[in-house]
């Protein structure tokens, strides 16, 4: 079979290329599973950790550090990974950018309420089998949330405590309700990047039509080729022990009317859940 790759002009140091894609989130958005997507087609080389976090938490590593989380790959593949906090954290973008202006963007949206619910359930999980969730390099709240409750707190319960903290400045997390305002998030990429370098996804396009997205994907990285069918599964799909409640979701529904307004403003489009 025939294969049709793009032209790359991204850096080699020794026998390491540069990333020409990352895809920068959000969070419980199918950043997983689009990344084992196109780790398994053959114009793709993703990064040996899915998350290497190399823009947030590991920067004082150095790019050397960043480019020798790639295996060695031909010219024509294109390197890429995907870290679902890059989105978020406002002292990104520029990073990236003085890392490459021009190196395209993918960024996944999926409806703020189900992201935050998803997000507290997994957190609530590593809690259980107490995984580190936090990092020092990061400040965060976490330790001052956790030592108010004898048990993991509840949605309602880190909702409340979030609300009344985020004007504070002073941490980043918890951050289950500030990582769904996504058009002053994607805005900041839209300041320092060309538009045409980034694009956005819906997270039930990739639930239920994986071939349009790596169509999309394809066209977006200049790959003249199209697929018809592919087998892949959804990754990471959270099964929860309890729904969220009706009052809780009404509140949110409420709170997140302004930040959907900004963000279809933004798009100049709908997403799938508005």
């Amino acid at each position: 079979m025939k294969l049709f790759f793009k032209k790359t002009t991204a850096k080699i140091i020794g026998n390491k290329k540069e990333p020409e894609l990352i895809i920068l989130g959000t969070q419980k958005s199918g950043t997983t599973s689009l990344f084992d997507v196109l780790n398994n087609l053959p114009e793709f080389n993703g990064s040996l950790t899915k998350e290497v976090h190399f823009f947030d938490i590991n920067y004082k590593n150095g790019y050397k550090w960043y480019l020798n989380n790639f295996a060695p790959s031909r010219q024509k593949i294109i390197n890429f990974e995907a870290s679902p906090s890059y989105l978020f954290y406002p002292f990104v973008p520029q990073r990236i950018c003085d890392f490459n202006k021009n190196i395209k963007l993918i960024i996944i949206l999926r409806d703020p309420i189900e992201r935050a619910f998803s997000a507290w359930n997994m957190y609530k999980k590593l809690h259980s089998i107490n995984y580190p969730f936090t990092n020092k390099n990061l400040p965060d709240s976490w330790g001052e949330l956790l030592k108010l409750y004898p048990e993991f707190p509840t949605f309602e319960q880190i909702i409340d405590f979030e609300l009344n903290t985020m004007d504070s400045k002073k941490s980043f997390n918890p951050s289950i309700i500030a990582r769904g305002k996504y058009a002053e998030q994607i805005e900041r990429y839209y300041k320092l990047f060309d538009k045409m370098n980034i694009l956005i996804l819906d997270n039930n396009d990739l639930k239920t039509n994986k071939v349009k997205i790596i169509n999309k994907v394809y066209s977006f990285m200049n790959i003249d080729k199209k697929i018809n069918t592919i087998k892949s599964d959804n990754k990471n799909i959270g099964i929860y022990k309890s729904d969220m409640k009706n009052e809780t979701y009404n509140f949110l529904k409420q709170y997140y009317q302004k930040p959907e307004q900004d963000l279809q403003n933004l798009l100049g489009k709908k997403m799938s859940w508005m």
